[in-house]
């Protein structure tokens, strides 16, 4: 499927999922699901803020690697918390240069929770 960002993540009963990016309570995980996990993002799943006081919701600042013009997209690759992640972001508004920091809002509904297996964290 292509998917690359896979972070480390746990939750608690209260349904808030914990990562090295932060702590959300709008992430759909079953309550069957194990306490140890990753949270997948796909790639379509951030828009570029202006700033982080912008919108309410998962909003996320690093700094960008790489930017490619891709048609009908950007592809950006960014360290977001120590975290590589790469996403398909929208033409309007261009997203920053190579080098220059950069603040993502994240759709919750774009993020799935995978339950980690025996060995995995």
């Amino acid at each position: 499927l292509g998917f690359r960002n896979f972070v480390a993540a746990h939750h608690k009963a209260t349904g808030v999922v914990n990562s090295i990016l932060g702590s959300w309570p709008d992430i759909a995980v079953s309550p069957k699901a194990a306490a140890k996990g990753w949270l997948l993002i796909r790639p379509d799943a951030a828009r570029v803020m202006h700033s982080a006081t912008d919108e309410d919701g998962i909003v996320l600042s690093g700094r960008v690697d790489r930017r490619q013009f891709h048609g009908r997209f950007y592809h950006l690759a960014g360290d977001i918390a120590g975290e590589k992640l790469f996403f398909d972001l929208p033409l309007d508004p261009c997203p920053p240069e190579a080098g220059s920091s950069i603040v993502l809002r994240l759709n919750p509904g774009a993020m799935t929770w995978l339950d980690a297996r025996r060995g995995d964290q």
